[in-house]
């Protein structure tokens, strides 16, 4: 299911996005990989975002670009009537990355 970090406190759910928790969460864990290959997030040159609610779209682009500034990679984004993977998940990811070589 979904990581307890990821989700609204359930005695305040109009506190704080869910969203956004998913995609800090996410992202999070997309630099851990990304680090254990050599590489960094900032290296994603492909993204495909699948929302199961569109109308969560501008908050996780917020999230992104909290994480990466500008450096979000070109995307293309749809709507999926869900449920994903990851029972409670709202949003998911496909990603493409680049190792830079040494020269």
């Amino acid at each position: 299911g979904l990581a307890p970090e990821a989700q609204a406190d359930p005695h305040f759910p109009y506190h704080s996005s869910s969203v956004k928790k998913q995609v800090r969460y996410i992202l999070k864990n997309i630099e851990a990989i990304c680090q254990a290959a050599g590489t960094s997030a900032k290296n994603l040159v492909r993204r495909r975002a699948m929302h199961v609610d569109l109308h969560e779209w501008s908050e996780a682009e917020e999230a992104w670009r909290e994480g990466l500034g500008d450096r979000v990679p070109p995307t293309t984004t749809f709507r999926t009537p869900g449920p994903l993977s990851v029972p409670g998940c709202t949003v998911g990811y496909e990603l493409i990355g680049f190792i830079p070589s040494e020269v």
